[in-house]
């Protein structure tokens, strides 16, 4: 999971708070350049992206 937050950061996007808790606890949260929110979050050995369903 940290890998994947490095490769993003240096390509510029940003780790943003979530709205929901859950998700900085449990995962990270990236604004993409649109401006909409994608989680990730490791389970297990699996990392599961969640992206935003607002718009």
């Amino acid at each position: 999971m940290k890998h994947i937050v490095s490769r993003l950061t240096a390509m510029g996007y940003k780790s943003v708070p979530s709205e929901n808790p859950y998700w900085d606890q449990s995962g990270v949260t990236i604004c993409d350049p649109d401006g909409l929110e994608n989680r990730a979050a490791k389970f297990g050995r699996a990392v599961v992206d969640k992206g935003s369903l607002s718009h």
